[in-house]
């Protein structure tokens, strides 16, 4: 019993009749894969290609020589 809107009954309820092909086909997860995995690379290997900057020398620390 299929009705014109493409919608069939089944066990008492309406239920739309899947479209030919299967629809997407996960395309949405590899959306999702891509994202995570550009995500990823710029979290741990970065987007820049300059070396991170050194960190300053430590300053000398205070004695007590000299001290009144």
């Amino acid at each position: 019993m299929a009705n014109q809107d493409g919608r069939v009954f089944v066990r008492g309820y309406w239920r739309r009749r899947p479209a030919p092909g299967g629809g997407a086909k996960g395309g949405s997860w590899l959306i999702a894969g891509v994202a995570a995995a550009f995500w990823l690379w710029g979290h741990f290997v970065g987007f820049s290609d300059t070396p991170p900057a050194a960190p300053p020398p430590p300053a000398p620390a205070p004695t007590a020589f000299g001290a009144p």
